[in-house]
């Protein structure tokens, strides 16, 4: 008999269950801890991030207890609390940057002058100007006369999908001449 044996028989169920589970638990920690701590390398830049990973790992599946079948090896497990950690991380440091990206862009950003109501027709009228017939008629029927695709398709003689085709190059005209204003 050891001293840990000696150790444990002194104390109660609970205490020993508890002292037992501490020492699975090192094991267990010194034993896999590297394994994690190269898995979380494959995902993450920085080794600081990777210790983090490994750290929050273990304190998962201490805290997994009864969740866990003792009887199993543990690493698969530790692989996947591993595995959805780095992705967590991963996934918040995108939000991040999209959020710093937003930031630095409205930061940078200026208005445009205003315009006015004048200056717009004669850009609409520039823009309409760019258009080939087909796509300028099928777009003043539909924004100034206000008929609807089908309407306009009737009295054009083509199908929906022409009138629809035709409204996105128009559209897409607009973008271009509007561009420094939207």
């Amino acid at each position: 008999m050891n001293n840990c044996d000696t150790y444990l028989l002194h104390l109660s169920a609970e205490e020993q269950t508890r002292q037992y589970n501490n020492m699975d638990f090192d094991r267990i920690y010194k034993k896999y801890s590297k394994y994690i701590f190269r898995y979380s390398c494959r995902f993450l830049s920085g080794k600081e991030d990777a210790e983090n990973i490994v750290h929050d790992t273990f304190i998962a599946f201490m805290n997994a207890g009864d969740r866990f079948d003792a009887e199993k090896d543990p690493l698969p497990y530790l692989y996947t609390i591993a595995r959805n950690r780095c992705i967590s991380m991963l996934r918040r440091r995108a939000v991040e940057s999209r959020q710093d990206y937003i930031s630095l862009v409205s930061a940078e950003y200026e208005p445009p002058l205003n315009i006015s109501g004048i200056d717009i027709r004669n850009m609409l009228r520039k823009a309409l100007g760019h258009m080939s017939p087909k796509v300028r008629e099928t777009f003043v029927m539909s924004r100034y006369q206000g008929m609807t695709n089908k309407e306009i398709a009737q009295s054009l003689g083509i199908s929906e999908r022409g009138v629809e085709e035709r409204m996105k190059k128009a559209m897409l005209e607009l973008r271009k001449h509007f561009k420094d204003y939207l």
